[in-house]
């Protein structure tokens, strides 16, 4: 609908179409833990692509910004695939332990209107997570979720440029041709449950990011200082809260 208000000619575009094609296996390792494998190829076509810019999809920006750039022409010959592998693990509460382990290996790349290939914006590769929790009983629980997964592509900045009009420049002759450096973060909490009649509180205590990594959000062009520079994701971010349940 962002791109369907800019002009009423756009309404004629076709409707994006993605074929999905999923095939699975899943396995009882024992009464209480599963585990299913499962592998995916999707493929995307009539996306809406700017003539004007054959080599950037604008979808990706469009979900991605809060801004959105105005068109004044689209065609919909975009295409797009997305495929690959994903494992999870699972553990049901069992002596007061669970847990849940999951692993994706994956590639997302799209075709330019110049018929070049090119990773799209969500193509990290890999991406790895472990969660799980401690009920020593029914007053308290304790859990954690730690993730990795690989750096996202981005489009480099062009220093030259950027300097010399001192705004931010992008190179376009290197869409997602770069990537962010990995990313990882442990999130921890403790959970006090009280009971009433009907109803029940509780009391938690989270940290986010709890080793305090500095994961990069994005790469920018400093115009106070007329130079790149590096937007950091949250540090470290205790949270005290209180949940009501009825």
């Amino acid at each position: 609908y962002k791109l369907l208000s800019q002009k009423s000619n756009f309404r004629e575009l076709k409707d994006p179409v993605a074929y999905h094609y999923v095939l699975g296996v899943s396995r009882l390792l024992t009464a209480n833990t599963r585990l299913m494998i499962e592998t995916y190829y999707k493929k995307y076509k009539n996306l809406p692509m700017d003539p004007s810019q054959p080599q950037f999809f604008i979808i990706d920006g469009i979900n991605n910004e809060l801004t959105i750039d105005t068109y004044e022409r689209l065609v919909s010959n975009g295409k797009a695939e997305s495929y690959g592998l994903e494992l999870t693990v699972q553990k049901k509460l069992v002596k007061g332990i669970y847990g849940l382990l999951g692993a994706s290996l994956f590639k997302a790349r799209y075709l330019g209107l110049d018929n070049i290939r090119r990773n799209r914006i969500y193509d990290n590769r890999y991406i790895f997570s472990i969660e799980g929790g401690y009920k020593p009983n029914k007053n308290w629980e304790f859990s954690l979720r730690w993730v990795i997964s690989g750096g996202r592509p981005y489009t480099p900045i062009d220093v030259e440029s950027s300097h010399e009009i001192n705004r931010q420049v992008l190179d376009e002759n290197r869409v997602n041709s770069e990537r962010y450096p990995d990313y990882h973060s442990m999130n921890i909490r403790a959970d006090r449950r009280f009971y009433f009649k009907g109803s029940n509180l509780i009391l938690y205590l989270s940290i986010w990011n709890a080793y305090n990594r500095e994961n990069v959000a994005t790469y920018y062009w400093n115009e106070i200082e007329n130079r790149p520079d590096t937007l950091y994701q949250w540090s470290l971010l205790p949270i005290l809260g209180l949940e009501f349940e009825f």
